[in-house]
């Protein structure tokens, strides 16, 4: 499915790039639209392509627990599960406990689960309350500037990114996720396996 997602926006990128390429700059050489056309593609799949985006080794936030800053990159070799949620969200609290059940489960096959929270407002005792009522055991996380939003692509709350040992995005879902699914087991399985 994301092979013909990608094919499919490929198409549309250059079908779009050529034709404002012929109707409004016609006096272009070919090389300039080449140039536009390569670049054009080259977004499109550095977003899209494979479903794979490199992980930002430097995106840090502040552990809720230790107040120290933390890095993403710490957790290179393993299946990380990261997602973005707000102590105002209703979805995003019923994804914290179905993240720690998650987490329960598949940890010791090498599975990372974190929660960054991006709360603007001062919600310190919120979130740690949020954390105490769902006893989560897993690193939960404090990003007040919503750095990850603009790092991992996510227009809403609450979004959850699954990426490889490898550090690369394979999968992001927007809005609440069933974390018992079977569609998503099997993604943790398949990144698991790999």
């Amino acid at each position: 499915m994301k092979n013909v997602k990608t094919r499919s926006l490929s198409r549309y990128c250059t079908k779009l790039t050529l034709k404002f390429s012929e109707r409004i700059f016609p006096y272009l050489n070919s090389l300039v639209v080449s140039a536009i056309l390569i670049f054009a593609l080259y977004i499109v799949l550095r977003i899209y392509g494979e479903g794979r985006i490199q992980m930002p080794a430097e995106y840090s936030a502040r552990d809720i627990r230790s107040g120290q800053t933390v890095f993403l990159n710490k957790y290179r070799g393993s299946v990380i599960v990261i997602m973005g949620w707000a102590s105002w969200c209703m979805d995003c609290q019923e994804e914290l406990a179905g993240l720690e059940r998650l987490w329960v489960s598949q940890r010791d096959r090498g599975l990372m689960v974190l929660c960054v929270n991006l709360d603007k407002a001062e919600s310190d005792q919120r979130i740690d309350s949020l954390v105490s009522q769902y006893s989560l055991s897993y690193p939960v996380w404090r990003d007040p500037e919503n750095e990850f939003a603009s790092i991992f692509y996510a227009p809403a709350i609450p979004t959850t990114v699954l990426m490889d040992k490898n550090s690369k995005v394979i999968q992001t879902w927007v809005g609440p996720v069933d974390f018992d699914s079977d569609d998503f087991i099997s993604e943790i399985e398949a990144a698991l396996s790999q």
